[in-house]
């Protein structure tokens, strides 16, 4: 039996912060040449935090993030407590998804598909973009997700 752990690759994007928003930063920037999609799974919380601002996912060629282009992603986020809303079909490139504080809490996963990355960009990442200069804890995992080979999957595929 294979499990689907067996055939993912997880890592941490983004460390938590009491301030994530800050500076506006990139996760971390990962290959997917050898992944069919990628998913971004950020948690925002609003202890002690009352800023907000915007995610959206981009792509490069370098793995340092250099030159990004806006690719285009599904998502969906937290309403509750144990509840998300639907998927959001396609949201075209360049578009955000809004990060807001004081809701409690929001649990925002985003996802790209490799097919939908521009040629000649194969690193991907999310970027954040603080609105309100005021704290915003949180923290973000990446999962690389239906890989075309098994072999190796875990060589390094983050700078």
């Amino acid at each position: 039996m294979v499990y689907s752990i067996d055939t993912t690759h997880q890592l941490l994007g983004l460390p938590y912060s009491v301030d994530r928003l800050d500076t506006s930063p990139i996760s971390d920037v990962v290959s997917i040449v050898r992944f069919k999609k990628v998913r971004f799974a950020a948690y925002f919380s609003d202890a002690g935090g009352t800023g907000d601002g915007t995610i959206k996912l981009q792509a490069s060629a370098a793995f340092d993030g250099s030159n990004p282009v806006d690719i285009p992603f599904r998502f969906h986020k937290s309403i509750a407590l144990d509840q998300m809303q639907a998927v959001h079909a396609s949201v075209a490139a360049g578009g955000t998804v809004p990060i807001t504080a004081n809701l409690g809490y929001q649990l925002i996963v985003l996802e790209c598909e490799a097919a939908q990355v521009p040629s000649g960009y194969d690193k991907v990442f999310a970027k954040l973009t603080e609105v309100t200069n005021e704290p915003v804890p949180g923290f973000m995992l990446i999962e690389m997700l239906e890989p075309d080979i098994t072999d190796d999957l875990y060589a390094t595929q983050v700078a």
